[in-house]
């Protein structure tokens, strides 16, 4: 969530070293710039209850869902997370977001 999050990255890959970005998947326009060499994003629960978190601004169902893509599409060794917490997430949901998934390196 760091704005200075692009300056950071090149300084870690002048000294040589690899990055791994862990995300929310709310800052999707962050996603294309970064490039990291490993993407691990949580899935919370599924993306029209997000708000129900407190996240905030423009639409962020749409926000999640196009860092979903992003990843999906980037050609970056990425996995996906979810944390089954009671009251959060049920399974069903579990199941919708392993479905938005589906075509991911890999799902936990």
């Amino acid at each position: 969530m760091d704005s200075d999050i692009f300056s950071i990255v090149d300084r870690i890959r002048q000294m040589g070293l690899k990055i791994k970005l862990d995300t929310n998947g709310t800052l999707p326009d962050r996603l294309k710039r970064i490039r990291p060499d490993y993407i691990a994003m949580d899935l919370k629960t599924v993306p029209e209850r997000y708000e129900e978190l407190g996240a905030s601004g423009r639409n962020v169902s749409d926000r999640i869902r196009e860092s979903i893509r992003i990843i999906l599409e980037s050609g970056i060794p990425h996995e996906f997370r979810t944390t089954a917490m009671p009251g959060l997430v049920n399974e069903a949901e579990v199941r919708e977001m392993a479905q938005l998934v589906r075509k991911a390196d890999r799902y936990v």
